[in-house]
């Protein structure tokens, strides 16, 4: 997978839904690097989201 294929949201980050675990992966760029900020499961609340860098 390219990590530039999965567009911002509304948050800045970008969410990347993953199939097989049914989970969604919220990821952002840091220069070169890609920043994993978190992982929530189905059924998480994902609001505390916006309070990570």
């Amino acid at each position: 997978m390219n990590p530039e294929s999965f567009a911002p949201d509304h948050s800045g980050y970008r969410p990347c839904r993953l199939k097989r675990f049914t989970a969604v992966l919220y990821f952002r760029f840091d220069a070169s690097d890609v920043v994993v900020v978190g992982l929530f499961t189905s059924g998480e609340n994902e609001r505390g989201l916006q309070n990570r860098e």
